[in-house]
């Protein structure tokens, strides 16, 4: 009995240090200066972070990818006018790989003052340090620009869909060479229709355009700069 009790217990803790190591791969310090918003879409509360009391906040995070919605905010002095002045970044995203790091730390660079603080929430760079003090590669990104990818990717992962729908449910007969649909391919034709209609509404036209203007290459802005000139005239 005193041998199975002892099993059990080595095989709990074998189990626990199983999932910790699976579950919570590493945790993440984030400097003060930094404040997490989000973590993989994810709205983050005091709830999620540890080691509060001690001044420094902390997750744990899983193996695999990651992204982190964040801005800089710091107190500096303004010596000119003899006050203090808060300095805070727009959010932005932060994207990086996990791998086998089991602590890392997320930090701005050395920030001596007032004006470079300025300087910095304008264009933010972030350092992401592992347990050896070893920079990890990250991927900054705007937060609009993150949001208006999304949002794209969701229409366009949406709409063929919609469109696979038609292709499987309807049938064509043709007689005398003429295509002739079926009430239910007609009826799921505009059921379809309907719900593109509904998918591309949820998105705006001008975000769209600057999405695909971003991606577009040189050679395909220029084709739409000459039709854009067309259709002016």
């Amino acid at each position: 009995m005193l041998f199975t009790r002892r099993f059990c217990t080595a095989l709990t803790l074998c189990f626990m240090f199983f999932l910790s190591n699976n579950l919570f791969a590493a945790t993440l310090s984030i400097a003060d200066n930094l404040v997490l918003r989000e973590l993989n879409d994810e709205r983050l509360n005091d709830s999620f972070f540890s080691d509060l009391f001690s001044g420094e906040k902390s997750i744990h995070l899983s193996k695999g990818r990651h992204t982190l919605l964040v801005k800089y905010k710091d107190v500096y002095e303004d010596l000119d006018f003899a006050e203090e002045r808060v300095v805070e970044s727009a959010l932005f995203i932060v994207k990086f790989n996990l791998a086998e790091q089991q602590k890392l730390k997320l930090m701005t660079p050395k920030i001596k003052d007032l004006s470079a603080a300025e300087k910095f929430s304008q264009s933010p760079e972030i350092i992401l340090l592992d347990e050896n003090n070893d920079t990890l590669v990250l991927q900054l990104e705007k937060h609009d620009d993150y949001k208006l990818a999304k949002q794209v990717e969701r229409v366009v992962t949406a709409l063929p869909e919609s469109d696979e729908i038609i292709k499987e449910t309807e049938e064509v007969i043709i007689p005398s060479q003429e295509v002739t649909i079926t009430q239910t391919g007609k009826a799921l034709q505009a059921e379809s229709e309907t719900f593109s209609e509904q998918v591309l509404t949820q998105t705006k036209s001008l975000p769209m355009l600057k999405y695909w203007w971003q991606k577009a290459s040189t050679e395909e802005k220029n084709a739409f700069t000459l039709y854009m000139k067309g259709q002016a005239q």
